[in-house]
């Protein structure tokens, strides 16, 4: 039995609590006074610690600033600081990024940063922007982070090749790594194998941007998720045939330069998402060549700076297709393609339920094909329920013979919705940096869009829209 003493004085009263104020940053980054209430500050240290958790920024790595948490809850009272000072979780993530060599409060900062993670896993990215590990301070900064690589769950580091070695020897185990992001950089002259070796029984995600040769000893029976960034395709398709567990896989080359010996690559046969990015000025298509994925049910391809491509430039894509038997459900196409080249890449799917799909340099005229693909022919994409079309970078050296019409957009629209035999449409995005691509002015207001918007189809027509209509 509780005392009544234990509980206090009964009353029928509300409770009041004082409030003390304290300055806090509004959203535009101004200081102000705010009133915080003494029943917040009664609530136990736990509780107090957990809600500060769910106050930490959504960013993986955490960038030491003033004005968000943990720092700023530092600054509101001495009984929130001792709080978010013994709470280790507020501290176990750190992006730390310089131009140069670290200065002493820099080195201090990490050391006490970290020091207060105690002994919880850690996510940690370091970025040195002019590839200097050798200077003492940076030394300093290495050495802390090292000591603490039992507890490495999430790491991205900037890599000279010999600072690789230091890091992963011969005989080191990562117990807790999951997640491993690393670009090899910063030694100039002649490039020559190194060999990074990586024990890491959690591993499963690696991110790597590969501009020297390496041997990379890693458990890759465990990765599911990769993406590798490399200067040629040759180093790409070797790293394919030890990944058969991959699940999602982004392939970033720079130029096409063809194996010197055959590789052979077993079907993968768990991979479920699949991007492939031509950042240079050639169209690494080829990788699809060694690619069998059955389960593959998203597909991105990126080329652009490129000439355009012809029907017959698309085979790879066809036969990849065609070989996986996979149901594909989603793709995003970004290339540089005649009408007769899109509309083949596309006969080959016909699963497809979401596409998006950027054509460039854009010609109206191509455009306009498609949409007539898509308009009267049932066997053509007869699952699609989403288009979102991006009519950009409209070329200065083409001719436009024939702008697109509003009629053409009205009857796709139309046909879809009300045909029988085919999924209906449920979302059409249709995005446009220049109007003069169309017979006249067109957005989602326009008189003929607004029956299908009152169907409940979801509607876009108009300008870019930032982050959404990104590739």
């Amino acid at each position: 039995m509780i005392s009544s003493f234990a509980l206090g004085p009964l009353t029928n009263r509300e409770p009041h609590y004082q409030n003390q104020h304290t300055l806090i940053t509004d959203e535009y980054g101004r200081l102000r006074f705010a009133a915080i209430s003494r029943r917040v500050l009664a609530l136990p240290p736990e509780v107090l610690a957990e809600i500060f958790l769910h106050c930490l920024p959504d960013d993986e790595f955490i960038k030491p600033d003033i004005i968000s948490s943990p720092l700023v809850l530092c600054g509101i009272c001495h009984h929130f600081r001792e709080i978010v000072l013994s709470t280790p979780g507020l501290w176990s993530s750190l992006s730390f990024e310089t131009e140069s060599a670290p200065d002493a409060e820099s080195i201090e900062l990490v050391r006490s940063w970290l020091a207060r993670a105690r002994r919880v896993p850690l996510s940690l990215r370091f970025h040195n922007s002019n590839g200097d590990w050798e200077s003492a301070s940076a030394q300093s900064i290495l050495q802390i982070i090292v000591s603490l690589f039992p507890q490495w769950r999430n790491i991205e580091l900037d890599l000279t090749l010999s600072l690789g070695q230091i890091i992963f020897p011969l005989g080191r185990e990562f117990p807790l790594l999951e997640k491993l992001a690393f670009i090899t950089c910063g030694e100039h002259g002649p490039k020559f194998m190194a060999s990074l070796y990586i024990d890491a029984p959690k591993l499963r995600q690696i991110s790597a941007r590969i501009y020297h040769i390496v041997s990379l000893h890693i458990p890759w029976d465990q990765i599911t998720v990769y993406r590798m960034t490399c200067s040629n395709f040759r180093t790409c398709i070797q790293i394919l045939p030890y990944l058969l567990n991959l699940v999602n896989g982004t392939f970033e080359v720079d130029r096409y330069n063809s194996p010197t010996e055959p590789i052979s690559v077993p079907p993968l046969l768990r991979l479920q998402s699949l991007t492939v990015v031509g950042s240079g000025r050639s169209v690494p298509m080829h990788i699809l060549d060694y690619f069998t994925a059955p389960a593959l049910k998203t597909l991105t391809l990126r080329f652009p700076h490129y000439r355009p491509m012809v029907a017959s430039e698309t085979a790879p894509l066809i036969s990849f297709a065609s070989r996986s038997s996979f149901q594909l459900h989603t793709m995003s196409l970004s290339l540089v393609l005649t009408a007769d080249a899109v509309v083949q890449c596309l006969e080959a799917l016909p699963s497809l339920a979401h596409l998006k799909i950027m054509i460039e340099p854009l010609r109206a005229d191509y455009m306009s094909a498609v949409f007539r693909q898509l308009t009267g022919i049932g066997e053509f994409l007869p699952k699609l329920e989403s288009l979102h079309a991006i009519l950009t970078n409209l070329s200065p050296f083409e001719s436009q013979p024939q702008p697109i019409g509003v009629g053409v957009l009205t009857e796709l629209l139309h046909w879809r919705r009300t045909s029988a035999g085919i999924t209906q449409l449920k979302s059409f995005q249709l995005v446009y940096d220049c109007n003069t691509l169309f017979d006249r002015a067109v957005d989602s207001d326009l008189e003929e869009f607004r029956p299908f918007s009152a169907e409940g189809m979801q509607l876009y027509v108009g300008p870019l829209r930032p982050s959404i209509d990104d590739y």
